[in-house]
Order: structure tokens, then sequence, then C-alpha cells
């Protein structure tokens, strides 16, 4: 599949990866919609900011290259084993940030100040891409009646 990744700054390419395999506890997203956002343009010019370079991400174990994008919408076709609440099909938008659910800041419901704060398509493959894998709890179900 075609992928835009960043592999340093101002090093962006479009690439030809292998389609991302379902994990478990994973949803599959057929990419139908993908915004820029500042936060992508800062990592292209003044990058590496977020994604991780120096050692592995400590919930994603990924360091660069990465698909970039995290602003996207899509379709739902495969579903991993242990996730509930989707069906393929299901059209959703995308939350981006992760987190480990057990720090201090998690375990109180702050789970945008976790100690291991995360980012698909900083942290780990995002949206730029004809596939991509999320977890859950970062998949919005959006009716019909709005585009993605």
């Amino acid at each position: 599949m075609l992928a835009v990744r960043w592999h340093g700054r101002r090093d962006l390419r479009l690439e030809d990866i292998p389609e991302p395999q379902l994990k478990p506890g994973f949803i599959k997203i057929k990419v139908k919609a993908c915004g820029i956002c500042g936060t992508d343009l800062n990592e292209y010019l003044n990058g590496p900011i977020f994604i991780p370079t120096e050692g592995p991400h400590p919930l994603t174990g990924r360091t660069a290259p990465v698909t970039i994008g995290h602003e996207f919408a899509g379709e739902v076709v495969e579903i991993g084993e242990g996730v509930k609440g989707f069906e393929v099909g299901d059209r959703v938008a995308i939350f981006p940030v992760i987190h480990c659910g057990e720090c201090y800041f998690c375990r109180r419901g702050m789970e945008n100040l976790c100690v291991n704060f995360g980012v698909t398509g900083l942290s780990e493959d995002g949206g730029f891409a004809e596939y991509a894998l999320v977890r859950p709890y970062q998949a919005y179900k959006i009716p019909e009646s709005v585009s993605f």
C-alpha cells in the first residue's frame, strides 16, 4: 500500500509498504480522509519533535520512519480479537491520542497528561496511508450524514 512516511526533518517519502496486519485489541481502518495539521508541518520543518528517533516510543515500540497523519477518518474493515462495539462497515473518526491507562494521570481519567503519551501518526503509523490500525478507544462512530 502507499503511505507518506517521515524519515527526518524535511524528509517525507511516498513509499509502498506492507498493509498493516490486524493485531488483537485493534481495529483496521480503510482511510477515507486525512488532514494536514500544523503539528505535521512543524514536524516536517523542525522535527523530530514528537516522532521518536533516539529510541522506541514507550507504548508503541516504534521509531522513525513512521507514516504520518493523525487527523483521519475511514471505514472499519477488520476487527481484532477482544474488540467489542464495532462492526465491519462502521464509519469512524479517529482521536489519535494513545495512553497507557496505568499511570497516575490515566487512573484519574486525565489521559491527555499520560506520562507515556503518544499519538497515532507520530508515535506509530497513522492516516496518510491506505489502511491504519487503531485502538477501539480511539475510534468514534460517525453517521452517514457526516462526510469523511
